[in-house]
C-alpha cells in the first residue's frame, strides 16, 4: 500500500512460489486440499495439546524448548509463543425462524483457532449466531462447512489450482445456501472476505464483519457505549477495502475511549509468517505498546493471525469486535 506506483508485491511472490513448487509439493497440498476438514480438526488436537501442557510449563521453559526444536529443524517447525491459541470448534446452533435471512460463514481460522489468551469467553461462531438472532436475523450455516475454505490458505504458497478449487467449493456451497444470492453472506474474518469479494461473482453480496456491523447492526440494535478504554487494529484488508473508518465508527459506537494507535501500520503477521518469522511481527509493531494508554483493558480486531500478533507484541487480548458489539448490545 505504500508503494507510489502500486506494485502488489504480493500477488509477485505467489507467481514466484507458483513456479518454485515440486511435483511432490503439488500432490500434498492436493492431498490436504482434499481432507481439509479432517487436517483442520488435527490441527485442532494439536493446538489444544500444546496449550494444555502450558498449562503445567512455565512460558520460560516452553520458549526455551520450543527455540530448541526450531533450530534443530532449521527453522521449518515454528517458535511456539505464549499467544498460541489453543484449538477452536464452530459451536452455534440457530433457532430464529425470519423472513430477514442471512448465511454465515465462519472462516477456517476461526473454525480452528481459539483466542490467543483463552479465557471462558464463547466461540465467535457462537457470539455471532447469537448477535444475529438478537437483531431478529434467521442464520443459515452452509453444508458441508468443515472442509470449506476461500482458497487463501492454499493461493499465498503458490498453490494456485488448490486455491481456486477450495475457493469454487465454497461459492458453490454459499450459492446452495443463499439460494443463488437471495440471502446476503457474512463472513467473520476480513482477509477471507476480501478473497471471496475478489473470487466470487458480483450478483453475491457478501459482509465484512465490520461493514454488515456498522451498515446493519447499528441500525438493527441498541448500542450502549461502555466507559472501559479500548484499542482497535485495522488490517490491511479492512483498509485495502475502505473500510477503515466504518471501523472506527463501530468503534466509538461502543465505547467513549477508542485509541487507533497512529504509528502501526502492517502487523507483520502476513498470514502465517509470524509464526515463523516472528521478527516481522516484532518490527512492524515496535511501536504499539508505546502508543496505548496505560489504562486500556480491551483490544479489538478483524483478522484471528493479527490478533495473536498483536496480543503477543502489546500484552492485551485482542480478539474480534463481534465480541464487543455482543457486550454492548445485551
Amino acid at each position: 500500500m505504500a508503494c507510489p506506483i502500486g506494485i502488489d508485491t504480493g500477488n509477485l511472490t505467489k507467481k514466484l512460489r507458483y513456479h518454485q513448487k515440486s511435483k511432490t509439493w503439488k500432490a500434498i497440498s492436493s492431498t490436504c486440499a482434499n481432507h481439509y476438514g479432517g487436517l483442520l480438526g488435527v490441527g485442532r488436537v494439536a493446538l489444544s495439546t500444546v496449550k494444555g501442557i502450558n498449562t503445567v510449563i512455565p512460558n520460560s521453559v516452553m520458549r526455551g524448548i520450543s527455540g530448541a526444536i526450531t533450530n534443530i529443524s532449521g527453522g521449518k517447525i515454528p517458535k511456539w509463543t505464549a499467544s498460541l491459541p489453543g484449538g477452536n470448534s464452530f459451536k452455534g446452533t440457530p433457532t430464529l425462524k425470519s423472513e430477514d435471512k442471512i448465511v454465515y460463514f465462519s472462516s477456517c481460522i476461526n473454525r480452528t483457532l481459539a483466542n490467543p489468551k483463552q479465557g471462558n469467553e464463547k466461540p465467535i461462531s457462537e457470539v455471532v449466531i447469537t448477535l444475529l438472532e438478537r437483531a431478529g436475523i434467521e442464520v443459515i450455516i452452509p453444508k458441508n462447512l468443515d472442509g470449506l475454505c476461500c482458497g487463501m490458505p492454499f493461493s499465498s504458497k503458490g498453490f494456485k489450482e488448490d486455491g481456486k478449487k477450495k475457493s469454487d467449493e465454497l461459492e458453490e456451497a454459499l450459492r446452495e445456501a443463499s439460494q443463488d444470492g437471495k440471502y446476503p453472506i457474512l463472513c467473520d474474518m476480513s482477509p477471507c472476505t476480501k478473497t471471496m469479494l475478489q473470487n466470487f461473482g458480483s450478483d453475491m453480496k457478501i459482509y465484512d464483519t465490520v461493514d454488515f456491523t456498522h451498515d446493519v447492526l447499528l441500525n438493527k440494535l441498541d448500542f450502549k457505549q461502555i466507559d472501559d478504554p479500548i484499542v482497535i487494529y485495522t488490517t490491511y484488508s479492512t483498509r485495502k477495502t475502505g473500510l477503515a473508518d466504518k471501523f472506527e465508527k463501530v468503534a466509538r459506537a461502543c465505547s467513549t475511549k477508542v485509541t487507533v494507535p497512529e504509528n502501526v501500520g502492517c502487523c507483520g503477521f502476513a498470514g502465517d509468517r509470524g509464526f515463523t518469522f516472528p521478527e516481522l511481527n516484532k518490527s512492524a509493531l515496535r511501536h504499539l505498546k508505546e502508543s496505548i494508554p496505560s489504562d486500556t483493558k480491551y483490544a479489538f480486531s478483524t483478522s484471528k493471525t493479527c490478533e495473536i500478533g498483536l496480543t503477543e507484541e502489546s500484552g492485551l487480548d485482542y480478539k474480534s469486535i463481534f465480541y464487543l458489539v455482543e457486550r454492548v448490545t445485551r
